[in-house]
């Protein structure tokens, strides 16, 4: 079964934002990115949708969308879930 096209943008996009590559607060250019990626609008904009649902972009209405940027909650979560991961971890070891 092929991987649709929207899903190779999703992942590819996802990945650009957690490693930065796409920084918080980045504008999203979509003639740039159609190009980057070789796909179409449709297939990309499919892919920024689910991104927003998943709070990954935030929209700027007619002005396109950004990489969102991590709130303190996002961080206090962030590493609560480190130090349980440690602790887990070092009961396994």
């Amino acid at each position: 079964m092929s991987k649709r096209k929207s899903d190779e943008a999703y992942g590819e996009l996802r990945s650009r934002i957690m490693m930065a590559i796409l920084p918080p607060n980045a504008v999203l250019d979509e003639r740039r990115l159609t190009e980057d990626l070789g796909l179409g609008r449709t297939p990309l904009r499919e892919a920024v949708l689910r991104l927003e649902q998943e709070g990954l972009v935030v929209s700027m209405g007619r002005r396109g969308y950004v990489v969102a940027s991590a709130t303190p909650a996002d961080m206090i979560r962030a590493y609560e879930l480190r130090r349980e991961l440690e602790c887990f971890t070092a009961g396994l070891a």
